[in-house]
């Protein structure tokens, strides 16, 4: 007899407004959002501690910081790119 295996709910995942006006002026595709989420549940993400995640979105070129509870909702906080973190070697 075959059975079959009962599937956990999908995530539930979520923009703040500022966030959701950052995504689409960088045009970040929502599937791009909720693949980045089964990454980060995967462990492909930077685990920040406490249910905070960094990830990177649009081929590196942004990172996101997205806030957990109990991994079935998602928080989409907040939105950079990379070039605007980067941090300077060279102290002049």
């Amino acid at each position: 007899m075959l059975h079959t295996a009962m599937m956990d709910p999908p995530p539930r995942t979520f923009k703040t407004p500022w966030f959701a006006k950052a995504v689409a002026k960088a045009r970040i595709k929502d599937d791009e959002l909720c693949e980045a989420i089964a990454e980060v549940m995967k462990g492909q993400g930077d685990d920040l501690g406490g249910g905070v995640f960094k990830k990177r979105l649009n081929r590196n070129m942004h990172r996101s910081i997205i806030l957990a509870k109990g991994r079935r909702s998602w928080v989409y906080a907040y939105l950079f790119a990379k070039k605007d973190r980067a941090v300077s070697m060279n102290p002049s």
